[in-house]
């Protein structure tokens, strides 16, 4: 780790920027009208309130992961993205396909931060298991109960942006950086 480049922590606040198309991962308060009826995420240029998600502890532990609050994620932790706008968390189920390519759909799920296992996300870096998860590193987020990873790319748009999907395979367009960070854990 060098100088300047922080680890990921639970309860911190960032954005996720996709590293082929440089769009940042977001939700806005609109519905899908297909598939699962849950709650749009897509990725576009636009740095906003619905851009920022928080980092905490995987769905088994509740509110229990308030007790991890400033703790470092590493590498191959399972965590979940809180949507701080709307209390929704990032989550994808297996077999429901996303409305533009057909891929996994991803939506944001929940109240007020509840959800249920599909909103588990294993951090995958290019470094080894257990050291941390730097701002800085390319990552795929790996949904745990389909092994998906979060994946986008240009060309399946909406007028909100690209579409996110969940995508079975491995390539570039799994590929995300922290875009900004705020570990100030309230």
């Amino acid at each position: 780790m060098s100088h300047g480049t922080p680890p990921v922590t639970y309860g911190a606040r960032l954005q996720l920027r996709h590293e082929s198309t440089n769009a940042i991962l977001r939700s806005d308060p609109i519905n899908y009208t297909t598939g699962s009826g849950q709650q749009e995420v897509t990725a576009n240029r636009v740095e906003d309130k619905n851009s920022w998600f928080i980092v905490k502890g995987p769905n088994y532990l509740g509110d229990g992961w308030r007790q991890l609050k400033g703790t470092q994620v590493m590498n191959n932790s399972i965590i979940r993205l809180e949507h701080i706008e709307t209390g929704k968390n990032l989550h994808s189920s297996p077999g429901v396909p996303s409305p533009s390519s057909g891929q996994q759909e991803v939506s944001a799920y929940g109240n007020n931060g509840y959800g249920d296992d599909n909103d588990d996300w294993r951090i995958e870096t290019d470094h080894d298991a257990g050291t941390p998860w730097i701002t800085t590193y390319r990552t795929r987020l790996i949904h745990v109960r389909s092994e998906c990873a979060l994946h986008s790319h240009g060309g399946h748009n909406n007028p909100r942006g690209q579409e996110v999907t969940g995508y079975r395979e491995r390539d570039e367009n799994d590929i995300w950086r922290v875009w900004n960070y705020n570990d100030i854990n309230p």
